[in-house]
């Protein structure tokens, strides 16, 4: 399915009567409200959950993020490309903190385990 964008003469406002003007002059400032619309859906959304109304801050949330997603698709596009890498990124610094977690374990029984042959513990 394909969208194409219809030139359609509607009558203006801003210019004196009788002259037409084109649809998309008459929205030039339609991205400030899907802006607008956006970050207080997700807002809205925000505080619903920290409320409790956990369906209906989905809902809103998930509105804003249409809404946001809408007004850049080619942030959205971009960023919809670099979420492997993300997810890579995520999954290296997660093992890496498992390394720690484990190597503190061990330093750990070494330390309560020299404790117990000084007979401090």
């Amino acid at each position: 399915m394909a969208i194409a964008q219809l030139s359609q003469r509607i009558p203006s406002a801003s210019k004196p009567e009788g002259e037409w003007t084109n649809r998309a002059e008459s929205l030039e400032g339609c991205e400030h409200w899907m802006r607008s619309l956006a970050v207080t859906s997700l807002i809205t959304g925000a505080v619903l959950l920290a409320r409790g109304r956990r369906k209906a801050g989905l809902v809103v949330s998930a509105a804003g993020t249409a809404m946001a997603l809408l007004e850049n698709p080619k942030q959205a596009a971009s960023f919809w490309q670099s979420i492997p890498s993300r997810l890579q990124s995520g999954k290296r610094l997660l093992s890496q903190a498992e390394g720690f977690v484990e190597e503190m374990e061990i330093q750990k029984e070494k330390f309560f385990n020299l404790l117990e042959r000084a007979h401090l513990r």
